[in-house]
């Protein structure tokens, strides 16, 4: 709920300590050091570690919105982005990653199966193929893919 008389350029306005006529706002915004100091005491009470910032968690809702196939226009939107910088924020993640190792593998992405080989009329040289991921166990967000090819020359 905004005030009546202004302040909806501002994502969070300071709350009223009396409410008055159903506003709860003033039009001023909430200041910088008070908001990274809610959202380092509301990330420490559900034990989350390492540095979050206020930034941070807009980057996570922008890469979790573009994730669940949200259209671009309506990540700005919600994130509150005013050009195409949100784009930046398109990140991929370890499945989709996973999807186009599968791919490169020969897998198909829709059920994980080998598809059939190449015959040496399509002019693939490659014999075998592999391929290795891993997920950094620290950050959970790192995927690492190792590739073999084998030649037939």
């Amino acid at each position: 709920m905004h005030p009546a008389n202004g302040g909806k350029d501002c994502f969070y306005l300071t709350p009223l300590k009396h409410i008055k006529d159903g506003q709860w706002y003033s039009n001023n915004p909430i200041g910088h050091n008070t908001l990274q100091g809610t959202v380092k005491r509301l990330c420490a009470s559900i034990g989350l570690t390492g540095k979050r910032t206020n930034h941070s968690l807009r980057a996570s809702a922008a890469t979790r919105l573009y994730n669940a196939g949200i259209e671009e226009q309506r990540v700005a939107e919600t994130t509150g982005h005013r050009s195409n910088a949100v784009r930046v924020y398109k990140r991929t993640s370890a499945d989709q990653q996973l999807e186009a190792s599968n791919i490169l593998y020969g897998l198909r992405p829709s059920d994980g199966r080998k598809k059939a080989k190449p015959s040496a009329a399509a002019g693939a040289p490659v014999s075998s193929a592999s391929v290795e991921c891993s997920t950094d166990e620290s950050d959970k967000k790192t995927v690492t893919c190792n590739f073999s090819f084998n030649f037939s020359l």
